[in-house]
């Protein structure tokens, strides 16, 4: 696809130029093997301490709270927050990375929110439409961001690969400004899913998003403000694991 780039074009400014253009751009085998399986390892401390479907928020390996109890019925998640030290690779792997660094210098600017919080999942059961999990239906973010994305084992349509529709994030740019931070939140959070906003501000439709099938060491970079969705398992016997690092102005 037009919007994948190998290794010999990992170059800042044509990084840019895609994701100005299509919104999301896919650095195909940017990370090794090696490191994609020791950063999810390093992620099963957190886990344990997480009970079947439900979030756990992370400040330090022994801050944390669970939320949301029994509503993330795909599997569980964990956020954490500043607490890089408890994911020794994430360290290594995003912060100090020259590359991601420079991207987000470009793109938003030198001083801006970087990987101010980042969200895992991990997914692995098949659910009925009714009970999916808010980030598996097509939503915006409430909040201006270009997202990180990695993903563990390979994944595709089948095993909760992320879906977008490249090229919406002018529309869903305006209908978070004009819509969604002028919502009143829920109690789950901004309305912010295609199914909430006005239908004179939607003009994509949901059978045009695609899956971003990934292979292990591959980063997604996204603008938050193009449709999207994932985590949605199909078969039986497929997991997803998940870490989205977010970064805002």
């Amino acid at each position: 696809m037009k919007f994948h780039v190998d290794k010999k074009d990992f170059d800042v400014n044509n990084i840019l130029s895609i994701l100005n253009e299509y919104g999301i751009c896919v650095l195909k085998n940017y990370f090794s093997v090696y490191d994609i399986e020791k950063i999810f390892k390093e992620l099963d401390i957190l886990y344990l301490k997480v009970p079947e479907g439900n979030h756990g928020h992370f400040y330090s390996l022994d801050n944390f709270e669970i939320t949301n109890k029994n509503d993330y019925l795909s599997g569980k998640s964990v956020c954490f927050y500043n607490s890089y030290d408890i994911i020794p690779s994430f360290r290594t792997m995003f912060l100090n990375d020259t590359l991601l660094n420079s991207i987000l210098d470009k793109y938003f600017s030198k001083t801006c929110n970087r990987f101010n919080q980042i969200f895992t999942t991990r997914e692995y059961n098949i659910l009925d439409k009714d009970n999916l999990p808010r980030n598996a239906h097509i939503h915006l973010d409430p909040f201006e961001s270009l997202k990180f994305a990695i993903f563990y084992p390979e994944v595709n349509e089948f095993n909760g690969a992320l879906k977008v529709i490249p090229k919406s994030f002018k529309e869903g740019c305006y209908i978070r400004k004009n819509f969604i931070t002028k919502s009143k939140p829920n109690s789950t959070g901004y309305s912010h899913t295609m199914n909430d906003f006005p239908s004179d501000m939607v003009t994509f439709t949901p059978e045009q998003i695609i899956s971003i099938n990934s292979s292990i060491g591959d980063v997604i970079l996204l603008n938050t403000d193009n449709y999207h969705s994932g985590g949605v398992i199909l078969e039986d016997g497929k997991y997803r694991n998940a870490i989205y690092v977010h970064n805002r102005p």
